[in-house]
């Protein structure tokens, strides 16, 4: 009976400690671990004030503690923090930790976090550049969900998704590179990012989700890779300034109201060479006897009479059996560079160059004429800029360090 005592004892005593909670600096710490390693996680603290620095370590008057994680709700709907500073000890950020952390306006990783929990800077309005060291492995939905003044972001070379809203209404978000370990795009994942003009998808990507890009009306075109087997459900509708897409042979499956009501839709490149069936709405609210559709030699004649695909105004054979990639027509260097940049374009048409900083700012815009074209960067701060490439075959986007 005494040993049974003392076990409730001893479960009841850890069960204190590793309840403990203190305060350092104003910031309140729950322990996470009592024995050693000894650690803590940085608790619920709505009244942070101005630029907020978590440091490594801590104590609470009598042993160190490592911080290895942020709660969920940490700093959530703390409106008047406007920096914050996450060290490299730190490994997780728990769901929601800055939701609502309006006043935020910058935040740096440490280079040790390897998960983020889901919509952890929901509505952070105020954030406009956010770099995810490669540390980071997994992402939960929703990560920048609302953020509407985010222009750029540099996602993690690891991971291998985009889960669902993770940038939806990101209305300012000009620029993002896809890392091409990424095999999946999620629901909804850049839902109404009206800024996004041109976007690279890396040949890994083997599926684009429902309403992925629905309501994105600056994308002016679309080359998906030869590695995508589904489109989702309303993927790309309203995309209203959407003038060209091209449809790999890989895809077999295309989802209701994809392309609907992309109304400036003048050009559709399908490499698929047995018509899908598909539902009228996927090319609906669209005048397709304006429209033009490619698909690959000695198919036309299958397409003219398939269903919805019989209704584009002109069709022609002329595709070759696999999909055009752009990214195989264009050679940039030297990368990093101090001067001058050369961009090689083969085999485009109608070439166009915008480069922005990592805020999101053009800083440059124009055609180039050439297939060997030279750009002065010799007036461009240190520092790392996205070339945006678009053309009539396809666009791509290539980051390029400035020394």
């Amino acid at each position: 009976m005494k040993q049974i005592y003392f076990l409730f004892f001893l479960l009841g005593f850890m069960s204190t400690s590793l309840a403990q909670t203190f305060t350092v600096d104003n910031i309140d710490y729950n322990v996470t671990s009592s024995v050693v390693p000894l650690t803590v996680e940085v608790g619920f603290n709505p009244y942070a004030f101005d630029n907020v620095t978590i440091p490594t370590t801590v104590n609470d008057g009598t042993n160190d503690y490592t911080v290895t994680s942020i709660s969920t709700d940490a700093f959530a709907n703390d409106t008047y923090m406007t920096s914050i500073t996450i060290p490299n000890t730190v490994t997780s950020i728990g769901d929601t930790a800055f939701a609502g952390c309006s006043s935020l306006a910058t935040v740096t990783i440490g280079n040790a976090v390897a998960s983020l929990g889901a919509y952890v800077f929901n509505s952070c309005t105020l954030l406009t550049t956010v770099v995810l060291p490669d540390s980071v492995t997994s992402m939960s939905n929703g990560v920048f969900y609302g953020c509407s003044g985010l222009t750029s972001v540099t996602l993690p070379n690891a991971i291998t998704a985009i889960p669902n809203n993770t940038f939806y209404n990101c209305s300012n978000l000009a620029s993002i590179t896809i890392p091409n370990t990424v095999e999946s795009i999620g629901n909804s994942a850049f839902y109404s990012c009206t800024s996004l003009t041109a976007l690279s998808v890396p040949s890994s990507v083997t599926s684009i989700g429902n309403n992925t890009f629905m309501l994105c009306s600056g994308l002016t075109i679309v080359v998906l890779p030869e590695s995508v087997s589904s489109i989702g459900t309303s993927a790309f509708e309203s995309c209203s300034s959407l003038s060209s897409v091209t449809i790999p042979s890989t895809v077999t499956s295309i989802g209701y109201f994809a392309f609907y009501s992309c109304t400036n839709l003048t050009t559709v490149n399908c490499y698929v060479s047995t018509p899908l069936t598909i539902n009228a709405n996927v090319f609906g609210d669209i005048v397709l006897s304006a429209c033009t559709l490619n698909v690959p030699v000695g198919t036309n004649t299958a397409y003219a009479s398939a269903s919805v695909w019989q209704n584009f105004g002109t069709i022609n054979g002329t595709l070759g059996s696999s999909s055009f990639t752009i990214s195989e027509n264009i050679k940039v260097y030297p990368n990093p560079t101090s001067n001058n940049i050369t961009i090689v374009t083969k085999n485009l048409t109608n070439v166009s160059l915008k480069v922005y900083d990592m805020n999101g700012r053009e800083i440059m815009n124009h055609k180039l004429s050439e297939i060997t074209n030279t750009v002065d960067t010799s007036n461009f701060q240190t520092g790392i800029y996205v070339f945006s490439i678009a053309s009539q075959e396809g666009s791509t986007v290539q980051k390029v360090v400035k020394k």
